[in-house]
Parts: C-alpha cells; sequence; structure tokens
C-alpha cells in the first residue's frame, strides 16, 4: 500500500547502548549518517543504496564523551568533520575519516544542550544550561562572546486524531 510501512518487515539498526539522542546525515555523502547516544558516544554508519540493514555495524564508535551526547552538526564547508555537544560539558571536533578527536571545547561549567557552526565554520555557536550562549573560534577553542540568555522550553502537545 503506498505511503504505509510494512512494520513487520521492518529492519532495525542496533549499536547504541541506550536512546538515540540525535542523527545527522552527512552533507557531503549521502550514504553516511552519524548518530549521538545516551550512551556518550557517536556512531558513523554507512548506509548503501541497497539499504539492507540486516547486519549493519558502524564503521567508527567516536569516544571521547562521559554523558550523553545530545547534538552533532557536520561542518558547513569541510568534509568529515563533525562537531558533537555532551551533557559533561564539553563540545567535540572530529575528524570522521580517521575516527580522531581534533580537539575539544571544555569551557562550560553545565551540560551543553546546542551547537551551531557559522555560515563557513569558522566559529560555532554554543547554548548551555547556565543560560549562557556563547561563540567560539572553531580552530582554536578561544572564547570570542558570551551572553546571557533565556532558554524557554515550550512543550508540544499532539493529540491522536
Amino acid at each position: 500500500m503506498a505511503g504505509k510501512v510494512d512494520l513487520k518487515n521492518l529492519n532495525l539498526v542496533h549499536g547504541h547502548q541506550g536512546p538515540v539522542i540525535d542523527l545527522k546525515w552527512n552533507p557531503y555523502n549521502d550514504n553516511i549518517l552519524a548518530s549521538a547516544g545516551d550512551d556518550g558516544h557517536i556512531r558513523i554508519w554507512f548506509i548503501s543504496d541497497e539499504v539492507d540493514t540486516s547486519d549493519l555495524q558502524p564503521i567508527r564508535i567516536l569516544k571521547h564523551h562521559i554523558k550523553r551526547v545530545c547534538m552533532l552538526q557536520w561542518h558547513p564547508s569541510a568534509q568529515n568533520i563533525l562537531a558533537a555537544c555532551s551533557f559533561d560539558g564539553k563540545v567535540s571536533f572530529w575528524n570522521v575519516d580517521k575516527g580522531e578527536l581534533i580537539h575539544d571545547i571544555d569551557s562550560h561549567e553545565a551540560e551543553v544542550f546546542g551547537i551551531s557552526w557559522n555560515y563557513n565554520g569558522s566559529q560555532i555557536a554554543t547554548v548551555c544550561k547556565d543560560n549562557k550562549l556563547r561563540i567560539f573560534d572553531a580552530h582554536t577553542g578561544e572564547k570570542l562572546q558570551e551572553c546571557h540568555v533565556v532558554i524557554a522550553v515550550t512543550p508540544v502537545l499532539a493529540y491522536p486524531t
């Protein structure tokens, strides 16, 4: 039936030791998917065009964080560079091709909830549980700006139809 997914024949991908918190497709390679987990790890998956996930294993497991990785962002202009933020207060920068940590920013005093690159990837913005927005030089980790923000969470209610 068009538009319906047959859940009985759906293959599942297993890898994290807890819930998956974020997923991001690599903008430069349609077959590469990064997943962030509650287990503190980042997994890199190669999803073939045949989409046979019956025995899918990650091609890389990036281990650095000791708490939940809550957001991933691919670099906007450099292939295979991935940033991740975590509840351990760190922002990590990875060379996914090599599976290597490039460097991290460890100057937050609380959980980092979100990250965003600027247009060319020279800076990265972070938002943290301490209600501060920070702008960092992405290459050096130097803090360029900081200000207080109000983080408001608006619940979204969904009702079955």
